[in-house]
C-alpha cells in the first residue's frame, strides 16, 4: 500500500479536525480560566484570602494556586502546540499522524 495515500486521503476532514483540537485546547484554557476565578472568589468570599493577595506571586491559597498554575501553563507548551499545528495545516503538510498527535496532546492537558 503506497504511503502517500494516508497522507493524502480525506484532507479537508485532517483540516477540520486539527482546527477541532486547537478549538478543544483553547476551551481547556478558558475553562481553566473560570476555575481559577471562581476558587478565587470562594477564596475571599470564605475569608482565606484577600483580593490583595492576587496581585502577589506565592500568597494565595493553595486551591486558588493550583488554577493560577494551570493557567499559566496554558502559555507555555501550548503556545508551541499552537505554532506547530498551524504552520503545518498553512504549509500544507499535517498527515493523520499530526492530528492524533494533537489529539493526544490536547487530552493529555
Amino acid at each position: 500500500m503506497d504511503l502517500e495515500f494516508f497522507w493524502t486521503f480525506q484532507t479537508a476532514w485532517k483540516l477540520k479536525l486539527l482546527v477541532c483540537i486547537i478549538l478543544a485546547q483553547m476551551g481547556l484554557t478558558i475553562w481553566l480560566y473560570l476555575q481559577m476565578s471562581k476558587a478565587r472568589v470562594k477564596a475571599v468570599k470564605a475569608g482565606e484570602a484577600a483580593p490583595e493577595d492576587f496581585s502577589v506571586v506565592g500568597s494565595k491559597p493553595e486551591v486558588t494556586a493550583i488554577y493560577t498554575r494551570a493557567v499559566a501553563n496554558q502559555f507555555e507548551l501550548p503556545v508551541l502546540f499552537y505554532v506547530v499545528l498551524l504552520l503545518g495545516i498553512s504549509l500544507g503538510v499535517s498527515s493523520w499522524f499530526t492530528v492524533m498527535i494533537a489529539f493526544v496532546f490536547v487530552l493529555s492537558r
